[in-house]
């Protein structure tokens, strides 16, 4: 996949404060001699690999101690953003007292967190990007006299060509094989990852089975933070309602206690209770109405109690009819026309089944009739104003009686349909207890043996993804391997490259052969073997070698001080050069500006007071 930088931030690392975008195609960045132009490399590579100490491939020259990175300031930083493929990624490092390193990926428009950890970081590189250290090691480098020397000193090159044969001959076949090896060994891990879903399955289907989990937060993933939230919350959950029932327990024991209507203190129990529980309790609408209820009937009991209850109140009624009915029986004497006799008489009261007799007085007799006598009636004085009196407390009674029954009736119904309810609530709430333990239980069980089986399923993933990764890099190497015969297509590339270089731009009457199928010479124009070429001849060959790296793995070009070696003439061809060859992202690194006109962005970098920084031209 093909990598381009996007920008490159530095806070006070080897003197330099800076912030870079780079351009897809040219970036140029002019400055004088120990102006810190170099240190661009090194800080992009100082964001790829950090200090480099613990990266054994990556060269020595690469590798920097600690104290050179902090020596005007106590705490820097780098960080680089860049594309690889269709992604974007961010490394960030901070250096000081305490050193770390983060790698993001872009996930939908935001950054991130995957990586920590050094190893990580390169091992991520390595299968996520497709970089390795060797091979930062050519693109970003400014040893154009090594990688030169490779061309032209004829021991170097052999031992380099004979090197590849060798290697060839033995790494296809063994290619080969670990290509084979990685296909079966993913396979198998294949197998044993459908079995480990297997297994996270059955008890995510359990979980949701048992109201553990909904099916939704399962296709989110379940992972150990979550399963330890949700143990904590369960037992929150079994905590609650504990504490919950015992307020419905008590609750519904106490209405079933106070069955006694007709008692005071039993109907301010209730009352009491009622204040005490209506908080703590979801029916707290029918608590309120059981309590006002019950304050009512409060009210007319008392008033009962103090008439001597229902039973005296009855009582009273029954005294106060039988006057009444005494009062009516002498109404109609007022309206009698003969006047009362008055005379003293003997009252003989009730008997044996006899009737109440009053005896009057012979002389009285005489002047009435058996028949008048035997007929006639007793009664009591009567008074009106007392009847009235009577028949109003009759009333009272009697409504004060009707009332206590309708609002005794409503303070029953009230607590039994209440007491029913809170029954039903405290029953359903013993089942909600009995479900969440159900789930801790089950939870419990589970939980170790389904975080071991996801762990090792995501351990077999990423060995499945490494597999996959070194599978399509041997394929490729086996293939490139194979289509260049032992390297003799690169060796022709390369040289074809060299002889364009020379002749269509550079016109020099020098060029590159393969001499055999071991060696690259160059010779002049009779024919003779340069054995000594110049400064700028191995500067270009450099640049040729590097260029081909670049373009076999998609990668950008850094190209440090090209002009050093070159004159006028030939840094005008040379820049021709890259404007018709160059096919990926360039970084240049400068003293002159006649790169400054290059399509892309353009920057002048300046040291001052031991800090360099830098400005977009």
């Amino acid at each position: 996949m093909k990598m381009i930088f996007e920008s490159l931030k530095v806070e006070n690392i080897m003197g330099c404060r800076y912030e870079i975008e780079f351009d897809p195609g040219y970036t140029v960045i002019i400055g004088n001699n120990r102006q810190g132009k170099t240190l661009t490399a090194r800080l992009i590579m100082l964001a790829l690999y950090g200090t480099g100490r613990r990266v054994r491939e990556l060269h020595d020259s690469w590798k920097l101690r600690p104290e050179e990175l902090l020596p005007v300031s106590d705490k820097g930083s780098v960080e680089l953003v860049f594309k690889a493929g269709e992604r974007r990624y961010k490394i960030y490092r901070e250096f000081g007292r305490r050193s770390k390193v983060e790698f993001y990926v872009e996930k939908e428009g935001s950054w991130e967190l995957e990586h920590y950890k050094d190893t990580d970081v390169k091992t991520a590189l390595e299968e996520e990007v497709g970089i390795t250290p060797g091979l930062m090691n050519v693109v970003m480098s400014n040893e154009q006299s090594l990688i030169g020397a490779i061309s032209y000193d004829e021991k170097l090159q052999a031992s380099v060509w004979e090197g590849w044969k060798w290697r060839t001959e033995i790494i296809r076949g063994n290619i080969k094989k670990a290509r084979d090896k990685c296909g079966r060994e993913e396979k198998n891990l294949r197998g044993e990852i459908e079995d480990l879903k297997k297994e996270i399955d059955s008890i995510l289907d359990r979980w949701i089975e048992k109201g553990v989990f909904s099916r939704d937060e399962t296709k989110k993933g379940i992972n150990k933070e979550a399963l330890e939230a949700k143990l904590v919350s369960i037992t929150e959950a079994i905590n609650d309602v504990n504490r919950r029932t015992g307020h419905y327990s008590e609750f519904h024991k106490k209405l079933i206690e106070l069955d006694d209507l007709e008692s005071k203190s039993v109907i301010e129990s209730i009352i009491k209770i009622c204040g005490q529980k209506k908080e703590f309790l979801d029916e707290k609408d029918k608590i309120e109405n059981l309590e006002r209820k019950c304050e009512d009937y409060l009210k007319t009991l008392t008033n009962v109690l103090e008439k001597g209850g229902k039973e005296g109140i009855q009582k009273r009624i029954g005294e106060l009819e039988d006057e009444e009915k005494k009062l009516q029986s002498a109404k109609g004497l007022k309206e009698r026309k003969k006047a009362p006799i008055k005379a003293e008489c003997n009252i003989y009261p009730p008997e044996d089944g006899e009737k109440l007799i009053v005896q009057i007085p012979e002389e009285v007799s005489v002047e009435f009739k058996y028949e008048d006598i035997a007929g006639g009636g007793i009664a009591v004085p009567y008074d009106e104003e007392k009847e009235k009196r009577i028949a109003e407390e009759i009333k009272e009674l009697n409504n004060l009686v009707e009332k206590f029954n309708r609002e005794k009736t409503e303070v029953k119904e009230a607590r039994d349909s209440l007491r029913d309810k809170i029954g039903e609530r405290k029953d359903e709430l013993d089942e909600e207890k009995r479900k969440l333990e159900e789930q801790k239980t089950i939870l419990e069980a589970d939980k170790d043996k389904y975080l071991k089986a996801l762990k090792e399923k995501e351990e077999k993933e990423r060995m499945v993804k490494r597999l996959d990764t070194a599978k399509e890099w041997f394929d490729k190497l086996y293939n490139a391997l194979s289509e260049e015969e032992s390297l003799r297509k690169i060796r022709k590339e390369t040289v074809a490259f060299i002889n364009r270089i020379y002749e269509r731009v550079y016109e020099w009457d020098i060029h590159a052969k393969l001499e055999g199928e071991d060696k690259i010479i160059i010779t002049d124009a009779e024919g003779n073997v340069r054995s000594h070429p110049s400064g700028s001849e191995i500067h270009i060959m450099g640049l040729a070698w590097r260029w081909m790296v670049a373009r076999g793995f998609d990668l950008p070009l850094m190209l440090d001080e090209l002009d050093v070696l070159l004159d006028e003439k030939n840094f005008e061809r040379t820049k021709r050069l890259i404007e018709e060859e160059m096919d990926r992202q360039t970084v240049i690194l400068t003293l002159k500006e006649g790169l400054k006109d290059l399509p892309g962005k353009i920057y002048k970098i300046v040291r001052e007071d031991k800090i360099s920084t830098i400005v977009e031209v």
